[in-house]
C-alpha cells in the first residue's frame, strides 16, 4: 500500500507534528490524517465543529469564535510544538489569522475558491488574496484549479495536487469475486431543494429535476444527502432518500448499490466549480465498487478515464434505463473498478503531501 516510513521529518529526524486547522474537518482532512498517522506523523486539530473522524486526532482544540481562535494560535506554549500548520479552506480567514499570529510554515489546502466558483463574475475575495500571499505552500484538488490560482495570484511558492482518495482501510468493504448482489444507482453529497431563485448558491447542486429524471427512466435510486433540507425535499418522486449519515455507514450502504451517480446541474458546462475540480464522491464510489455515471464534471471524468471506470454523459436525457441501455458494459466496468480501487488509495498517494511538507521545511530552514 505504499511506503510506511515518514518522508518528511523534523530537525531531530522524527516524523512531523502537524496542526490541522479547519472550520469543519471535512473527509478530505480526515483521509490525509489517517494516511499520515500510519507513517508515524503526529496530528492535532483546531476546529469549530466536532465531526466524523475528529476523535482520531491526538489532541483537539475547539474554538467558538474568532477571538478564541486567535487566542489559541497566539499561545506559544501550544503552537511551538508544531512543525507545520496545515489549513483547510474554506473559509480563508483561518489561514490569515494563523499567519498574523506568527504560525509558520503554513500549508494552504485549497478545497474551494471563490475565484473559481464565481469565475464568470471576476470576483475574488480579499481573504483569498491574503491567504495566497501568506501561505508557504498550496495543495490543490486538481491541476486546472492549481493553474487558475497560480496565474491569478501570481503564486510562486511550492504547490502540489492531491486527489480525494479513500483510505485503504475501506478495501475490506468487499472482496472482488465474492461480491454481494447489487442493485440500483446511488448518489451521495449535497443537494439543493427546488428553487426558482436565479441567485441560488451552489446551483450545480440543484439536482431535483436530474434525480427525478433518473427515477422516471425506470431506475432504482438511493440518495445519501448531506443536508437536511435536501433530505426533506427529495422525498416525493420515488427515490430511497437517507438522512445525513455517518461516513462508515454510508460506505457500507453504497456497497449494496450497482452504480454511482456523479452528476451536476451543469449540462452546458457553465459551472467552473464542477468543470475544473475533482470530488470526494468519485473515489468513494470506486472504493465501494460502483462504476460511475458522470455528467457535468469534465475534469473528474478526464482524471478517471484511463482507469475505464465510468460512463460519461453529455446530458441527463442520455441516461435512460441504466440496465437496459448500459448494462452490457457493467461487467467490464466493474472489473476495472475492482482493480482501480486498490490503486486509488490515500496511502498510495500521500507521498505527494509529504514531499510538499519536506519542501516547505527545506525552504524555512534555508532562510
Amino acid at each position: 500500500m505504499g511506503r510506511r516510513e515518514a518522508l518528511a521529518t523534523n530537525k531531530k529526524g522524527e516524523p512531523l507534528r502537524i496542526l490541522h486547522i479547519a472550520q469543519h474537518c471535512c473527509i478530505r482532512a480526515i483521509k490525509q490524517m489517517r494516511a499520515l498517522k500510519k507513517k508515524g506523523y503526529k496530528f492535532d486539530v483546531l476546529t469549530h465543529k466536532l465531526a466524523y473522524g475528529t476523535d482520531e486526532y491526538d489532541k483537539l482544540f475547539y474554538f467558538h469564535n474568532k477571538d478564541q481562535f486567535r487566542n489559541i494560535l497566539t499561545d506559544k506554549t501550544i503552537t511551538s510544538q508544531y512543525d507545520i500548520f496545515h489549513c483547510h479552506n474554506e473559509p480563508d480567514w483561518l489561514l490569515n489569522v494563523a499567519y498574523n499570529s506568527g504560525c509558520k510554515p503554513l500549508v494552504h489546502d485549497v478545497h474551494d475558491l471563490d475565484s473559481i466558483r464565481f469565475l464568470h463574475d471576476n470576483m475574488t475575495s480579499l481573504d483569498e488574496i491574503r491567504a495566497f500571499h501568506a501561505a508557504d505552500a498550496a495543495l490543490f484538488v486538481s491541476e486546472p484549479v492549481k493553474r487558475a490560482a497560480v496565474e491569478l495570484h501570481k503564486y510562486d511558492k511550492p504547490t502540489a495536487v492531491l486527489y480525494h482518495y479513500c483510505n485503504d482501510d475501506f478495501l475490506k468493504l468487499y472482496t472482488p469475486g465474492e461480491d454481494n448482489i447489487r442493485t440500483g444507482i446511488v448518489y451521495e453529497g449535497g443537494a439543493n431543494p427546488p428553487s426558482d431563485d436565479p441567485y441560488t448558491p451552489f446551483k450545480y447542486r440543484s439536482l431535483y429535476h436530474h434525480m427525478r429524471h433518473i427515477v422516471e427512466m425506470g431506475n432504482e435510486l438511493h440518495m445519501y444527502i448531506g443536508n437536511m433540507d435536501g433530505f426533506e425535499a427529495y422525498q416525493d418522486f420515488g427515490a430511497f432518500v437517507y438522512p445525513p449519515t455517518m461516513y462508515d455507514e454510508m460506505m457500507q450502504g453504497m456497497v449494496q448499490r450497482k452504480w454511482g451517480a456523479l452528476v451536476f446541474n451543469n449540462e452546458e458546462l457553465t459551472e467552473a466549480q464542477t468543470n475544473l475540480t475533482t470530488m470526494n464522491k468519485a473515489y468513494e464510489y470506486i472504493m465501494a465498487g460502483c462504476p460511475i455515471i458522470i455528467m457535468g464534471a469534465p475534469e473528474q471524468a478526464r482524471v478517471l478515464r484511463k482507469y475505464g471506470v465510468a460512463i460519461e454523459l453529455e446530458k441527463m436525457a442520455d441516461l435512460g434505463n441504466v440496465e437496459q441501455k448500459w448494462g452490457h458494459l457493467y461487467p467490464e466496468l466493474k472489473a476495472n473498478v475492482d482493480r482501480a480501487r486498490v490503486l486509488l488509495t490515500m496511502e498510495r498517494h500521500i507521498y505527494v503531501l509529504e514531499k510538499l511538507y519536506k519542501k516547505v521545511l527545506e525552504n524555512a530552514r534555508s532562510k
